[in-house]
């Protein structure tokens, strides 16, 4: 400081004093003033003590001496210990007892030792010759000269010069200090010197008090010549840090405050606030030529981040981590030791240090242990994975890592021993990217010669597990410390490809929940790629994929778990932006493309998260846009699969099925198959063709992608999860029925069994197409293994095992065929000749099959039919019993109009046009021959039923139709929509090849007589399938009821529809009027089924569903009655009306169910010409005989008005007379046929298969008359039941007879027969009915109604007796009353049967 600027100091600070003294200015005032003139004035001490001293003796001379003294005494109170300390205040100043005499005798002390006393050797000051020369020979580092010759100069001098030994040494350290470079000569020297080491510790210790005590920062160069000394061991650690600052509480403190802040700042740094920045159109800095058409509106990137790294840098300005080690000079040694290659020492110190302190604290720190790292690696780096490139400079590299205390690394357990260098610097080594990707190939290089075990783990081993943690706490999250290395991330997926997925998902997991929040510098990181995230998503959409998908991708170099964690939680929110995200993963790595694997896995696998809507109990939207966006990214780009299938299956184990829907979304995106359910019939058709059919016609989309199919095909085939998935799927469609349905919605159940069952379908397309059969075939296990030992049901593993026997046939067959070419000398054999060798081939497949399925096929089922039967239905397929040439055709004509296309096409070259013609032109040729193949096959199995036709259905089993029904039909026809058609074409095909004992006709009948109960139990899918399988059945027997042509030639004579077989091996078979009769029977039966559900309110949603869903599939072929027809569309509109604003599913589908029915193009029929009502013999007179005959049925309006008159009839009040017709028809019966009494019995008891039973009575009629249709069809008059007695029915006139057997059946056996529990149930109807028309009876006659009653009961029969009009269902106001009037006529003219 200059004199004048002192001299004016002192007189402000003077003129402070006086005014204090003289009451004008307040201590507290004064106080501040000083220390502002301390700020600037560091000598302010000083010159106010001196001050201080004159204004005391002021103060005895003022006029207000008392309150002048009390200020200034309050005054020097306040400045005591804050200017100047207390102690030489109470040396100076009277105030402070400064009088006493203790304090006078130290003041005299204190006065003599720095005035009088003078110190030994205080030579320095005075500038002596002998430390100028002492210090140009030490740093000029003795020219050259070795040490002891410079240690000879350096005596010279103290002995010429008389210079202080101590001070000597002190200057040689400061020299040292001044030229670190130096140190080998230095270091030589002070070894010659042979200084004390205590001696040496205090000198330093005195330089590291002095910078603490002044407040100076403390020079790296101190650290050097310290970490020098203590690596010669010229001095003590321990000792030389006790001289140094700060100490462990402080050191503590500064940690804790440091992990405070850091949390801070990560949290502001994932919200970027850019409100305060004018809003421009620029295209980001980051953007190349390519995207010169792309530009964002608003703030750019580069802007965005720029703030963000600002408002990070305030918060991280008070940690000032460039001055850490000065001031921190513990800190500073241990940089310095290690930068010296002084390891061991310098872990020592920092195993004294909070965890990570030392490398948080400072990057050179955890820099300078990067380095020795690297040090000690390159050797065996440059020996295990040396290129080209770094040979040329072999021995530089070799002398450059030859210094340091650190052992080189020669072999992997070497490598292994360096973690323990390795955990002190963490992530941190990825500030070195040399060094980290060295590490990272030289582990890379381990996993490569490490030798693999049986499941294709790397094997166990305490190096392994040691590479192991190295890249669980040091590389992956170093790459969080890497900036936007691209190139560091793909060496990283080199070395994690060796891992199985369960070890890369634990690592990942690690990194994300672990070494994130343990190490500040990543938290902060990620707080920092948060925020960047949310700005990048905000602004993603389809015209900015390009721009934000690259700067998501250099977000995702840094830190992707969280990029992904907070892309996925937006997708699960926002499904319209799946697709922009899709498009913006272009620029990722296939590391980071494992990881949003795993991120999505654990998306899904959540506990927090609810599957199931809590409304309405559907898939939550979350579930079902994760499963789109898991479709569409694996689609897209080449994402391993192991983690995502593996995941499925294990949620498949524990009996959870929602993420089946995971799997569908991948096998529908990757390979282009969807699910039959949605098919149309056109592509259900071409299901039935060969594999290029399927592939051209069956598939909903033309956009197919070989490469993802053959990824997926690789996935699935790893390890057998293909087979598993297969297994797991088919076991949880049981699981979800028995074990899931009682906690979930019966709606919800339904779905996920389709679900499961659609996903089963979907496998094993994708499975068929794209796996070899053979390879195929050795994967799946055996049906009898997939029935016993994992529980399948037979549809699900003869669905698994089908494609395995077709590819057996063949090959024998085409090896019996060479066979026989090479011994007929190559002669072409003849059909007969192919189709015997083709029939052994099947025949011999069938047989092994027969022997393996039979312990695992119910005995019943054995008893029932035969087991042939069983294994053939079960084993063929549609594509082996019709070609679907209509589907041929159409693939065949979109081929020709393609080449049409690509012929006008103006857009192509000439040289593309021919290729895509010649391929077009292959493609059709392919489908042709495909086409003849599949149809000489189906000739040959047609071939093979036409053999077998005899004895594939086995007489003398009673239930072999409606067990045939229950185990092969049903199960299969409920399976899939495509096994509902072959099963219907199957029936149809034994039906055309006349296959003995196999009766079409009772066939359906017994399909539809009850109907109802089966299709309220099913699911929609399971609905769709059993209506297109009703509904091709329907159709086909609308095409023989239409004309008696066709009915002539396709069923007259057919074993199909014989009626009875006697005896005597005649048969009677069902003629045309019968056949259109029972036709007319099936309507009526749908339509009663359907109106018990439909008419009904609120009933519930899966019947009205099903029902729906049924009707909509029969539109073509149900209804077909006027009367019908108007009865439904009432229904249906009814549904539409009530449901609306209810439950709308139903709405919508009994709307579209309307529209359909009246958009039809279909013959509609009034009742009588669609067919001929049965008419009674006029000499029919019983009436309790005519009741085991079946009327025509009712129509709604006479079954209502027979329920309002039910307990007006009565009926068979003399039993004596029923018993009569009985006793005449089986004297009849064993006069005709005499058998034994016990085959009567039980024929009674159990009717023949094979016979068409009779219809079931109907409650509501009890007795009709009917007349008997003249010969040429026309009506005859009625006739009253008792103008012909009983006995009549015995002399039938031949003539009735006759007709009788050109009608074909007797009217008692028209229709279905009825199960015989239901027969049973009827017949104690019957029995309790007439006890009860008995008492009433006899009631009456008591009361004296008798004669009224009778009068009732006759009118009401003959009222019963007339025929009933088919025509009266549904009728019009108009017709109805006309119908009346007529009733009315009717009843004046008849008159009451007397008795």
């Amino acid at each position: 400081m200059s004199p004048r600027k002192e001299s004016d100091t002192l007189l402000l600070v003077l003129d402070v004093c006086q005014r204090v003294v003289s009451l004008e200015l307040a201590p507290e005032d004064a106080l501040s003033k000083l220390q502002e003139i301390g700020a600037s004035n560091p000598l302010l001490p000083s010159l106010l003590l001196d001050v201080l001293v004159v204004i005391e003796g002021d103060v005895q001379t003022s006029e207000k001496k008392e309150k002048a003294a009390q200020k200034f005494t309050d005054f020097v109170n306040m400045i005591s210990d804050k200017i100047i300390p207390a102690e030489i205040l109470r040396l100076e100043l009277d105030v402070l007892d400064a009088s006493l005499p203790a304090n006078k005798q130290q003041l005299v002390r204190l006065k003599t030792r720095l005035y009088y006393k003078q110190a030994k050797y205080n030579l320095l000051r005075e500038e002596s010759e002998g430390y100028a020369k002492l210090i140009t020979e030490l740093m000029d580092s003795g020219g050259g000269l070795p040490a002891k010759t410079m240690m000879t100069r350096v005596l010279c001098l103290i002995g010429q010069f008389n210079l202080d030994p101590n001070r000597v040494i002190d200057i040689a350290l400061e020299c040292y200090e001044c030229c670190v470079s130096q140190k080998d000569f230095y270091i030589s020297l002070l070894k010659e010197i042979k200084a004390n080491k205590d001696y040496l510790c205090t000198l330093l210790g005195f330089k590291y008090t002095f910078y603490h005590a002044a407040g100076k920062e403390t020079p790296f160069s101190l650290y050097v010549v310290t970490s020098s000394l203590l690596r010669e061991e010229m001095i003590d650690l321990m000792k030389i840090t006790g001289f140094m600052v700060p100490k462990a509480e402080g050191i503590k403190e500064t940690h804790r405050a440091r992990a405070a802040k850091a949390g801070e700042r990560a949290r502001k740094a994932e919200t970027i606030l850019a409100s305060n920045i004018p809003v421009d159109v620029s295209r980001n800095v980051n953007v190349d030529v390519m995207d010169t058409g792309q530009s964002i509106t608003g703030v750019s990137f580069a802007t965005v981040a720029a703030i963000q790294e600002a408002d990070d840098a305030k918060l991280a300005a008070e940690l000032n981590e460039d001055a850490v080690l000065s001031t921190n000079q513990k800190l500073g040694l241990v940089c310095a030791l290690i930068e010296d290659g002084a390891w061991p020492l310098a872990k020592t110190l920092i195993d004294r240090l909070p965890e990570y302190y030392a490398v948080q604290a400072s990057t050179r720190v955890s820099n300078a242990i990067s380095d020795l790292i690297g040090k000690a690696i390159e050797n065996f780096y440059l020996e295990k994975c040396s290129s080209r490139f770094e040979d040329l400079n072999l021995s530089a590299k070799r002398d450059s890592c030859s210094a340091g205390s650190v052992e080189q690394v020669t072999s992997w357990a070497g490598l292994a021993s360096l973690t323990s260098m390795l955990w002190y610097v963490g992530p941190r080594l990825a500030y070195r990217p040399l060094i980290m990707t060295r590490l990272v190939r030289l582990i890379t290089a381990f996993y490569r010669e490490q030798p693999k075990g049986t499941d294709g783990v790397p094997a166990d081993s305490p190096v392994a597990r040691s590479m192991m943690d190295i890249v669980d706490e040091i590389v992956l999250p170093g790459l969080s410390l890497s900036e936007f290395n691209s190139g560091l991330s793909e060496e990283v997926w080199t070395l994690l490809q060796f891992f199985p997925y369960t070890w890369r998902y634990r690592l990942y997991g690690h990194w994300k929940f672990g070494n994130t929040m343990r190490h500040p510098e990543v938290n902060i990181v990620r707080g920092k790629v948060l925020g960047r995230t949310k700005y990048v998503l905000k602004r993603l959409s389809k015209e900015t994929v390009r721009v934000m998908g690259r700067q998501l991708g250099k977000l995702c170099h840094v830190h992707p778990i969280t990029v992904f964690d907070y892309l996925l939680s937006q997708v699960q929110t926002f499904d319209n932006l799946i697709q922009p995200v899709v498009e913006s993963l272009k620029f990722l790595t296939n590391l980071e493309f494992d990881i949003l694997t795993y991120c999505i896995i654990e998306q899904l696998a959540s506990p927090d998260k609810q599957q199931l809507k809590a409304s309405d109990g559907k898939l939550s939207p979350w579930l079902q846009a994760l499963a789109t966006l898991v479709g569409a990214v694996y689609k897209k780009y080449n994402v391993e699969l192991a983690g995502m299938l593996n995941y499925v299956m294990n949620q498949l184990k524990n009996e959870k099925s929602f993420d089946l829907l995971v799997l569908r979304e991948v096998i529908q995106n990757m390979a282009c198959i969807e699910g039959v359910a949605g098919a149309t019939a056109d592509q259900l058709e071409a299901l039935g063709g060969g594999e290029l059919l399927r592939q051209e016609a069956g598939s909903f989309t033309n956009a197919r992608n070989k490469r993802a199919s053959a990824r997926l095909r690789d996935a699935v085939l790893a390890g057998d999860i293909a087979v598993g998935l297969c297994i797991l799927i088919a076991q949880q469609r049981e699981c979800v029925v028995y074990r899931e349905s009682s906690r979930l919605p019966l709606k919800l159940v339904g779905e996920m069994v389709d679900q499961c069952r659609d996903t089963l379908l979907q496998l094993g397309t994708f499975l068929w197409s794209n796996v070899r059969m053979d390879d195929y075939a050795q994967r799946i296990p055996p049906a009898v293994s997939l029935i016993q030992d994992y529980h399948l049901r037979i549809d699900a593993a003869m669905y698994l095992t089908r494609p395995t026997y077709l590819p057996k046939i063949n090959s024998s067959y085409e090896a019996a065929k060479r066979a026989m070419k090479s011994e007929s000398e190559n002669k072409k054999m003849d059909t007969q000749q192919k189709f015997i060798f083709f029939k052994s081939a099947f025949d011999e497949v069938i047989s092994k099959l027969i022997n393996e399925l039979e312990p695992c096929i119910p005995p019943h089922v054995c008893r029932d039919i035969p087991i042939r039967l069983f294994v053939v239905f079960w084993i063929l397929s549609s594509y082996d019993i019709e070609v679907p040439t209509a589907a041929y055709e159409r693939a065949i004509e979109n081929i020709r109009r393609q080449m049409k296309e690509a012929a006008d096409s103006p857009i192509m070259s000439k040289s593309k046009r021919m290729k895509e013609d010649e391929r077009l032109r292959g493609l059709e040729n392919k489908l042709r021959d495909e086409e003849k193949r599949q149809a000489e096959h189906v000739a040959r199995i047609r071939a093979w039923f036409n053999s077998v036709k005899d004895d594939l259905f086995e007489a003398g089993r009673g239930q072999q139709t409606s067990s045939f029904i229950q185990t092969c039909v049903l199960p299969r026809v409920l399976f899939s929509e495509s096994d509902a058609i072959y099963s219907a074409k199957l029936i149809i095909i034994l039906h055309q090849q006349r296959i003995t004992l196999f009766q079409s006709l009772v066939f359906i009948d017994k399909l539809f007589i009850d109907v109802l109960p089966l299709i309220c139990a099913l699911t929609e899918n399971e609905a769709n399938a059993i209506g297109t399988f009703l509904q091709i059945l329907l159709s086909h027997a609308q095409r023989w009821h239409s004309d008696s042509a066709i009915f002539e030639k396709e069923c007259e004579g057919f074993p199909g529809l014989v009626s009875k077989t006697r005896q005597d091996k005649t048969t009677e078979s069902v003629n045309y009027e019968s056949f259109r009769r029972l036709c007319f029977k099936w309507q009526m039966r749908l339509y009663t089924a359907f109106n018990s559900v439909l008419s009904v309110e609120n009933n519930e949603y899966v019947q009205v569903r099903n029902c729906l869903v049924v009707m909509t599939k029969l539109a073509p072929c149900f209804p077909l009655l006027k009367d019908v027809v108007e009865n439904v569309e009432k229904l249906a509109e009814k549904v539409r009306d009530t449901e609306k604003g209810k439950r709308d599913e139903l709405s919508l589908k009994a709307a579209s169910y309307l529209v359909r029915l009246k958009m039809r193009n279909v013959p509609i029929y009034e009742a009588s010409q669609f067919h001929r009502p049965l008419m009674k013999h006029p000499v029919k007179q019983n009436s309790t005989l005519d009741r085991k005959r079946v009327a025509p049925t009712p129509t709604i309006e006479a079954k209502k008005k027979l329920k309002v008159e039910k307990p007006k009839v009565v009926e068979r009040s003399e039993p004596e007379r029923k018993e009569l017709p009985k006793v005449e028809k089986k004297e009849k019966e064993r006069k005709e046929e005499p058998v034994v009494v016990k085959e009567m019995k039980k024929e009674t008891a159990e009717r023949e298969e094979g016979e068409v039973p009779p219809s079931p009575p109907h409650k509501k009629v009890r007795a009709q008359s009917v007349e008997k249709p003249p010969a040429n069809g026309g009506p005859k008059e009625r006739k009253d039941v008792a103008a012909n007695p009983p006995s009549k029915r015995k002399e039938e006139p031949p003539r009735d007879l006759d007709r009788r057997k050109d009608r074909g059946l007797d009217d008692e056996e028209i229709g279905p027969a009825l199960p015989p529990t239901m027969r049973e149930d009827r017949a104690d109807d019957r029995k309790r009915d007439q006890k009860a028309h008995k008492r009433s009876a006899r009631d009456e006659e008591q009361n004296g109604h008798s004669k009224v009653a009778r009068k009732d009961r006759e009118q009401i029969e003959s009222r019963l007796s007339r025929p009933v009009s088919h025509d009266r269902r549904g009728l019009s106001p108009t017709r109805e009353k006309e119908r009346r009037d007529e009733k009315k006529d009717r009843r004046k003219e008849s008159k009451p049967v007397r008795k």
